[in-house]
């Protein structure tokens, strides 16, 4: 089941997320937050705002503390940036 943000905050000012083992939210939700295991999904950054689009993908992988998973199309020009890294 997924957690969410229920757009409501406690009286410490967190927030308040609903009941669920697997957290669902944007890089820009997340920011300032860490996890164990990280999914970034539909990296994609475009043409005309690249610089932006690398810098909120750094923000998203450095939220993981041990393992991160980026889903990518082959097509995506920021694959050869990890050709390094482990694919499999």
């Amino acid at each position: 089941m997924l957690a969410r943000f229920t757009n409501e905050y406690d009286l410490f000012g967190n927030q308040v997320v609903t009941q669920g083992r697997l957290r669902f939210e944007s890089v820009y939700r997340f920011k300032g937050q860490q996890a164990p295991a990280v999914i970034l999904i539909d990296v994609d950054p475009a043409a005309e705002s690249l610089l932006h689009d690398q810098r909120v993908l750094f923000s998203g992988m450095t939220r993981a503390t041990v393992r991160l998973e980026l889903v990518v199309s082959a097509a995506n020009r920021l694959n050869n940036g990890f050709s390094s890294f482990d694919r499999g």
